[in-house]
């Protein structure tokens, strides 16, 4: 579309009206953005906060609710036994000795640290507490998924594939290792490659001797065939006539050929021969002839 005619159009993006308008919607999207993200963030702290006071509230009731299999009886002895531990604990705090345990005057009186037996034996027993699900006191120094149990067989042996991957670990990151298996490895190719030269030499050799033989074959063929006509040429051996060999069918036609060509060239030039003594004749007829015209015109003149 020509440039004039674009100017024109209202899908023109490059018109100046729909560059603004463009402007004022991103900025128009912006400022929804914005605002939806105040809108998140307040909200999400009102859920915060309505869930911490919740927590608060359900705390301070948790304490008078009855647990399960627990009936009124029960729980007022709790509440009660809770209360008195709690006066307890602030009565020591107060009357707390001035002496501490090296003999020491301290003007700040502070509680005497009780033994490790007697905080647990005063320990709320509705408390539960995430170590005595695995035996509290009782319960052994590391737990079972703690420890790492050895390698072992079916009858308690030590697995001892153990020390061979141990050691193939190791050689796999040994420097050292590693050129030794590329020189074991050009080694290998090495003889691999004198093996196949080996091979090959021997492959020539049985195809020479392969052919050695079909010569000598041959050659021992050729010598047995020829003996084979001498033997047989003595059938056809005379003294009166001498030796005759009866021809094959091929030397038969070849001679029979040859004595063609040779008659025919013969025939050829007895006829040039014959030709040229008739020539020769009609000459000498000639000469003969102008001779006698001589003799005859000469008694005229006289």
């Amino acid at each position: 579309m020509p440039l004039h005619l674009l100017q024109k159009k209202s899908w023109n993006v490059y018109s100046p009206a729909n560059i603004e308008r463009v402007k004022r919607d991103e900025a128009r999207a912006r400022d929804q953005a914005a605002e939806q993200e105040k809108h998140d963030l307040r909200r999400e702290a009102d859920d915060r906060l309505s869930l911490l006071q919740q927590q608060s509230k359900g705390q301070s009731r948790s304490l008078k609710r009855k647990l399960p299999g627990e009936d009124d009886t029960d729980r007022d002895i709790r509440l009660a036994l809770g209360n008195t531990s709690a006066a307890t604990s602030k009565e020591e705090q107060d009357h707390a000795s001035l002496v501490g345990a090296n003999s020491h005057i301290s003007l700040i009186p502070s509680p005497e640290k009780r033994s490790r037996v007697d905080q647990e034996q005063r320990k709320d027993p509705y408390t539960v507490y995430l170590s005595d699900a695995v035996g509290g006191r009782d319960r052994p120094k590391d737990a079972w998924y703690m420890s790492v149990q050895p390698e072992q067989e079916k009858w308690g042996d030590e697995n001892p594939r153990k020390q061979e991957r141990e050691l193939t670990r190791l050689n796999a990151n040994d420097p050292l290792a590693a050129m030794k298996r590329g020189v074991k490895a050009l080694r290998e190719n090495e003889r691999q490659r004198q093996e196949w030269m080996r091979e090959r030499e021997r492959d020539l050799a049985e195809v020479e001797e392969m052919g050695r033989r079909e010569r000598h074959d041959r050659k021992r063929k050729k010598m047995a065939e020829h003996d084979g006509n001498d033997i047989e040429s003595l059938e056809d051996f005379n003294l009166d006539e001498g030796y005759t060999r009866p021809e094959s069918t091929g030397q038969h036609r070849e001679r029979k050929g040859e004595h063609r060509h040779r008659d025919h060239h013969g025939h050829h030039h007895h006829h040039r021969h014959r030709h040229r003594r008739r020539h020769r004749d009609h000459q000498a007829v000639d000469e003969e002839h102008g001779q006698r015209k001589g003799h005859g015109s000469k008694p005229e003149e006289r």
